[in-house]
């Protein structure tokens, strides 16, 4: 289908040159990647990293999943990188998990070269629906609490099929009860072809009987 097609093309593109940002082609708003750039300039890594970051970047981007590393391994280094190829993009992408780091989050990415009007916006209680309805409709990536979005999506002011897909930090919180699975759940029934990938350093807590792996990847 048209998402497939598109993914296949960003993923050919990162294979060779790792990461850019994103644009659309058309309002259904398709992600995928356009300007590329060299490993060095996406990762920031050490050079004896570049092969392995690039390889978790790729596999990640080309299907849904769970990324899971080590604490210090870079997770937080990678997540910034895959917020990065949206944006300056129409696709709309809602990373969940990290509001309360989205000024550093924003920060870095500034530092790394995205300029201010294409940085993510960071949605919170303190902005009226009307702001909020006018970020989501700029597209590229916006930093969402939960809760908020959980009622944007009921009362369709944020409609899920408008959604390319969802980034969730911190996935080793999550639980059948938790609000983020709430808004995951409220995503799938109505955007099948949505992407969700999910990044934890935590593997000790994906482990154990309280918050299983298999309930974060549902």
């Amino acid at each position: 289908d048209a998402i497939s097609a598109a993914w296949g093309q960003a993923v050919a593109a990162a294979s060779s040159v790792f990461a850019g940002d994103a644009s659309d082609s058309d309002a259904a708003t398709l992600p995928r990647i356009t300007d590329a750039l060299t490993a060095e300039e996406a990762l920031k890594v050490p050079t004896t990293g570049h092969g392995l970051f690039r390889r978790i970047f790729t596999e990640v981007l080309a299907e849904d999943g769970l990324l899971v590393m080590a604490r210090g391994m870079g997770l937080r280094l990678l997540l910034e990188r895959f917020i990065r190829v949206f944006c300056g993009g129409r696709s709309l992408v809602a990373v969940l998990g990290c509001s309360h780091d989205s000024e550093t989050i924003r920060d870095s990415l500034s530092k790394a070269g995205v300029s201010d009007d294409h940085l993510p916006v960071g949605i919170t209680n303190e902005m009226s629906a009307t702001a909020r309805v006018a970020a989501y409709q700029r597209g590229g990536p916006v930093i969402v609490t939960s809760r908020i979005l959980v009622i944007d999506l009921l009362t369709r002011r944020l409609p899920a099929e408008a959604v390319a897909g969802m980034l969730v930090a911190g996935a080793h919180r999550l639980s059948d009860a938790s609000s983020e699975a709430f808004c995951l759940r409220l995503y799938r029934e109505a955007n099948p072809s949505g992407f969700v990938k999910g990044f934890s350093d935590d593997p000790g807590r994906l482990a154990n009987g309280f918050n299983r792996l298999e309930s974060t990847l549902k």
